[in-house]
């Protein structure tokens, strides 16, 4: 019977040792740390286009109307005088023109400038612009065509002149005169412009014939034809003032 009990006791000490090595391991008594927590994402900067602008400049206080006179006081006076300057330039222009045809240097430069109208009885001429070095020369309109037709060879100027370069500009209008099987002409009208450039050389007598004139033959339409043509001529000649003709006509008012 003992040895039963020292058996069993045995046997029950075996069973404990073996529960105690297989048992499981205590939790550890630390606490995990709880995972950080994720910020929120940063709002996303404005686009530079949608940027607030600034605000607005304040609006300045209306003008008063002792100002608004006085602005347009001053705009008057800068129109009057820059018109005063224009006047002055054109004033000294026709200064010098004048010296140009009527001085001369003490070499000498004589000029003669002859209208010459060529045109056939189809064509009337009813408007003449001559201009030397851009100041008028000669200006005449003749709406009838009844004076400035039948100049045929008109002397225009015959004069003394300033040695160099100068420039003379023409401008020719003329009307159709319709008649018969050329009726349609009389509703036709033509503006010529032209001009030539020459040099007044010491000593010398330059002429200048303006000549309006028909190009073409039989075979070119009427409308096609009229045109202008320079001839020069330089010959030597002692200078001599101008003579009354050679004023030409006063400009068209």
């Amino acid at each position: 019977m003992r040895v039963y009990c020292v058996v069993s006791f045995a046997l029950i000490a075996s069973l404990a040792a073996a529960a105690q090595e297989t048992a499981p391991p205590a939790p550890s008594s630390a606490v995990a740390p709880a995972p950080a927590t994720a910020a929120p994402p940063a709002a996303p900067a404005p686009p530079a286009d949608t940027a607030t602008p600034p605000p607005p400049a304040p609006t300045p206080p209306a003008a008063t109307a002792d100002e608004e006179y006085a602005l347009k006081m001053k705009q008057l006076e800068g129109s009057v005088a820059e018109l005063k300057e224009q006047i002055f330039r054109s004033k000294a222009k026709l200064t010098l023109l004048t010296e140009q045809v009527q001085g001369g240097s003490a070499a000498g430069s004589r000029i003669v400038i002859t209208h010459k109208n060529e045109m056939g009885g189809n064509f009337l001429l009813v408007e003449v612009d001559y201009f030397l070095d851009g100041t008028p020369l000669w200006q005449e309109v003749d709406d009838t065509g009844s004076k400035l037709t039948p100049k045929k060879s008109y002397p225009l100027w015959d004069g003394n002149i300033v040695e160099g370069p100068h420039t003379l500009t023409v401008e020719l209008k003329y009307r159709g005169n319709g008649t018969g099987a050329f009726q349609y002409l009389s509703g036709y009208s033509w503006k010529l412009k032209d001009a030539i450039t020459f040099t007044a050389e010491p000593g010398k007598l330059l002429l200048v014939d303006v000549i309006g004139f028909e190009q073409g033959g039989f075979t070119t339409e009427l409308t096609d034809r009229p045109r202008i043509r320079f001839d020069k001529n330089v010959q030597n000649d002692a200078p001599k003032k101008p003579t009354k003709s050679a004023a030409g006509v006063q400009p068209k008012q």
